[in-house]
């Protein structure tokens, strides 16, 4: 991938290509070991991310402060904060998904 795609694009993509490889299974039940080591590597990859999105947003939320809050509503500020907190919803549904498979397969295999 080329040098300008940021790391949470490569993941999501990573993401999206087991996701749509793993719709295709009937059930958990059909998953081989490594498949479902696969999965789960792949889950704390996502949830990972996460952590790595929600520490970035800690660190650099009192630059956002000082740089934009203050500043008058333009296109600039509009685009700032589709970018800045669009992904929020993303990542969460992601780590939603991943945690909701995860207990899934908990339970089926009670």
């Amino acid at each position: 991938m080329p040098a300008g795609v940021s790391l949470h694009s490569r993941l999501a993509s990573r993401y999206h290509e087991a996701h749509t490889e793993y719709q295709s299974y009937p059930d958990m039940s059909s998953l081989s070991i490594s498949d479902l080591t696969k999965l789960q590597t792949i889950k704390y990859v996502n949830l990972g991310s996460l952590a790595i999105f929600a520490f970035d947003f800690c660190i650099t939320f009192s630059e956002e402060v000082r740089w934009t809050w203050s500043r008058p509503w333009d296109v600039i500020r509009v685009i700032f904060v589709i970018s800045r907190y669009l992904p929020f919803a993303g990542v969460g549904m992601i780590a939603y998904d991943a945690l909701g498979v995860s207990n899934q397969v908990i339970l089926d295999g009670e």
